[in-house]
């Protein structure tokens, strides 16, 4: 039996023969963008299907996002890439996690989703759909993982009243963490995109003596406090955080560009901008892209020396 060395693997990357897989977290406060970046892995030759669950009504922005100079940002062959699963959830009808807990744990079977509800459904015209069939030049989005975190803990609380809160945040955990398990080990592409929390702490003010909340840290928000923290961003390889810069998106993977935020950072530097300087992921995709210095990968890029 030949042995399999890491020089031989990176050669099997250089020659695309094989692949790493993208595993993607994209967070950000409200309306930096995150859905608008992750539209652009449809400009990809790399990618071929893009299967989205949109939490949010967020497709929308796709529909009729455009590129700075005012152009659609997507071809119509680039969005006939993207299947649409469009899950309408609430508190009431937390309809997100039961597709996602059925969709990507589903053994060996293929469920099928009904897109106009984003239900599980035995329907004829319902769309088969089983993560571990995903390939190479498959794509999977979830936007976003907040919205999935709420709709997990609204099950968790319409099916018990709890005196003790730990039995309910531990309901959460034993859902949550296997999804994001699933996602960590999918040998296909994910993103997902979600919010932020923050961790803060009291503090008495020695001037005005009031007591002010002092943040510590912003986090991707998934569930509660606490979870966000330390059980989200270490299931993915690439962890970048959007902002905006006026009325243009920026998107940063280094630590400082953004007070506060800490959990960014790529497996692999390449830029993170088009040729209009705004924020893609279309390197990311490509396995000949080339790698640039941490400090350019969202800004006009360089080669390394």
């Amino acid at each position: 039996m030949s042995r399999i060395s890491l020089a031989d693997q990176k050669k099997a990357i250089d020659s695309a023969s094989l692949v790493y897989h993208k595993h993607i977290l994209i967070w950000g406060p409200p309306r930096s963008g995150k859905t608008h970046i992750i539209a652009t892995a449809a400009k990809s030759p790399h990618i071929d299907n893009i299967y989205w669950f949109d939490l949010e009504k967020g497709l929308e922005t796709v529909l009729y996002a455009r590129t700075i100079s005012g152009e659609p940002l997507l071809t119509p062959e680039e969005m006939a890439k993207i299947i649409p699963f469009q899950i309408p959830d609430s508190s009431e009808t937390p309809y997100a996690a039961e597709t996602i807990l059925r969709t990507f744990r589903p053994g060996n079977s293929s469920p099928k989703i009904d897109q106009s509800t984003g239900r599980v459904s035995t329907s004829s015209s319902a769309v088969p759909f089983n993560l571990k069939a995903c390939g190479d030049r498959d794509l999977v989005v979830i936007d976003s993982l907040s919205q999935l975190g709420d709709s997990i803990l609204a099950v968790s609380l319409n099916a018990n009243t709890y005196k003790d809160l730990r039995k309910y945040y531990g309901d959460f955990t034993l859902d949550m963490i296997p999804i994001l398990t699933a996602i960590q080990a999918a040998q296909t592409n994910i993103i997902c995109a979600t919010h932020t929390i923050s961790k803060i702490k009291m503090y008495s003010n020695p001037i005005t003596k009031q007591q002010e909340e002092k943040i510590l840290g912003t986090y991707p928000l998934c569930g509660s406090r606490n979870f966000s923290e330390g059980r989200v961003a270490k299931h993915f390889n690439y962890l970048l955080y959007p902002y905006t810069q006026g009325t243009n998106y920026k998107m940063t993977e280094k630590i400082g560009v953004v007070p506060k935020v800490e959990q960014v950072g790529c497996r692999r530097h390449v830029s993170l901008v088009d040729e209009q300087d705004q924020p893609t992921l279309v390197n990311i995709f490509n396995p000949k892209a080339e790698e640039v210095t941490v400090q350019q990968s969202s800004g006009p890029a360089v080669k390394l020396s």
